[in-house]
C-alpha cells in the first residue's frame, strides 16, 4: 500500500517529459498488473472494508493467490513430466490429481473469504507434499536428515498467511511430523550405523532440523509482527488523511456558513435601517436553507402587519376628516352660512352618513 502511495506520488510530481519517457514501462507494468488483477479477483476474496482487519485478511489472501499461481504452474509440468516418463507411476498421476483438487479447494475457499481455512488447507497440502517426497524412499538416509530441513516451507507458508497465533502450533506439528518420522520410518545401514555411533545422544542428529523450525518461527513471528505495526502505522495514516479531508470540508463548510450569516445579517440590519427610517415597503429576501429565514420570514410578517395598520390608520384619519366636514357642513346648513371648505365623502362609513342624511 506504501508503494501504491509513493508511486502516485512520483507520478503527480513527474513533468510531462519524463512521464512519456517512462511509458514504455508503465505500459509492460499495467500488463502484469491486468494479469495479476485477473488471477487475484479469480482465486481471492473482493475487498470488503478499509478496517485492519479487512486489510490484514486482503493481504493474507493474495499470498494465498501467488501460492495458488505457483502450485497452477508447477502442477501442470509435474504431469507433463508424467506423461513423458516411459512408465509413469499411477501413484503418482493420482497424487498430482488430489493435489490439484486441494489447491482448487484452498483456491475456492479464498474466494469465498474463508482465508484461515484456505491457508490451513494449503499448509496441509505443502505437509503432505514434502511427507510424500519422503515417505515414497524405501527408508530414510543420512540425507534425509538434511531434507528434512524442507518442512520449514509449511512454516514459512503458515507464518505468511496465517494469523500470527497459529505459528507456534505450526511450527510444533513441523517438530512432531520430523520426529516421528524419525523414529517410525525405516533406516537404511549407513543411517542406522550413525545412529549407534550417537547412542544416547540420538537426538543431535534432529537436532539441526528442529533449530531451523525454532528460528524460522522467530523470524516469522519478528516478520509479522513487523508487518501488524507497518498496516497499523499505515492505518493510521489513512485515518489522518481521512481526518485532515474532514476538517478541511468542515472548515469550508463553516467559512460559507459565516458568510452567509455575514449577509443575512447585512440585510436584516439594511431593512431595520430603511423601517426606522419610515419606510415600511421593504422586505427580506432569503432562501429556505438560510440559517436566518425564519428571522427574515417574522420580520416580513412584522412589516406586513405595521403596513396593514398604517393604512387602517390612514384610512381611520380621512374617514375622521370627512365627518368633521360634514359636520361643519351640517352646521353652516342651518345657519345658512356657505361653507369654506368643498364636501368630498371618498371613505365607506362618510359616504354612508351623507346618504343616509339625505345630503
Amino acid at each position: 500500500m506504501m508503494d501504491t502511495f509513493q508511486k502516485s506520488a512520483q507520478h503527480a510530481l513527474l513533468p510531462d517529459a519524463r512521464q512519456q519517457l517512462l511509458q514504455p514501462s508503465k505500459v509492460s507494468e499495467g500488463i502484469g498488473a491486468c494479469v495479476w488483477g485477473w488471477w487475484a479477483a479469480l482465486t481471492g476474496p473482493v475487498a470488503s472494508g478499509n478496517s485492519l482487519e479487512e486489510q490484514e485478511r486482503q493481504r493474507r489472501a493474495c499470498i494465498i493467490s501467488s501460492i495458488l499461481l505457483v502450485a497452477a504452474i508447477i502442477l501442470p509440468l509435474a504431469l507433463l513430466l508424467s506423461a513423458f516418463n516411459a512408465a509413469p507411476s499411477l501413484l503418482h498421476l493420482i497424487a498430482i490429481i488430489i493435489f490439484a483438487s486441494g489447491f482448487l479447494s484452498v483456491a475456492l475457499l479464498n474466494r469465498r473469504g474463508h482465508t484461515v481455512l484456505s491457508a490451513l488447507l494449503c499448509e496441509l497440502l505443502i505437509d503432505m507434499i514434502v511427507a510424500s517426497y519422503l515417505i515414497i524412499k524405501p527408508a530414510l538416509t543420512i540425507n534425509a536428515l538434511s531434507e528434512f530441513d524442507l518442512f520449514i516451507l509449511v512454516a514459512l507458508v503458515g507464518g505468511a498467511t496465517l494469523p500470527r497465533a497459529f505459528i507456534p502450533l505450526t511450527v510444533l506439528i513441523q517438530i512432531m511430523l520430523i520426529t516421528g518420522m524419525f523414529f517410525l520410518r525405516p533406516h537404511d545401514s549407513a543411517l542406522i550405523q550413525l545412529i549407534q555411533q550417537q547412542g544416547d545422544q540420538v537426538y543431535r542428529l534432529l537436532m539441526f532440523p528442529i533449530l531451523l523450525q525454532l528460528v524460522g518461527a522467530g523470524i516469522i513471528m519478528i516478520y509479522t509482527g513487523s508487518v501488524e505495526r507497518t498496516l497499523k502505522r499505515v492505518n493510521r495514516v489513512e485515518e489522518l488523511v481521512v481526518a485532515q479531508a474532514e476538517l478541511a470540508r468542515q472548515a469550508t463548510q463553516l467559512r460559507e456558513r459565516d458568510r452567509s450569516l455575514k449577509e443575512g445579517i447585512t440585510q436584516i440590519l439594511a431593512a431595520q435601517r430603511q423601517i426606522a427610517a419610515g419606510n415600511l415597503s421593504v422586505g427580506v429576501c432569503m432562501r429556505e436553507d438560510h440559517e436566518l429565514w425564519q428571522i427574515g420570514q417574522s420580520l416580513n410578517q412584522l412589516l406586513k402587519r405595521l403596513n396593514l395598520q398604517a393604512q387602517e390608520y390612514r384610512t381611520l384619519r380621512q374617514t375622521q376628516q370627512e365627518i368633521e366636514l360634514l359636520t361643519d357642513f351640517l352646521f353652516s346648513k342651518r345657519a345658512r352660512a356657505p361653507l369654506s371648505t368643498p364636501l368630498i365623502c371618498r371613505t365607506p362609513l362618510s359616504q354612508r352618513l351623507f346618504l343616509a342624511l339625505g345630503l
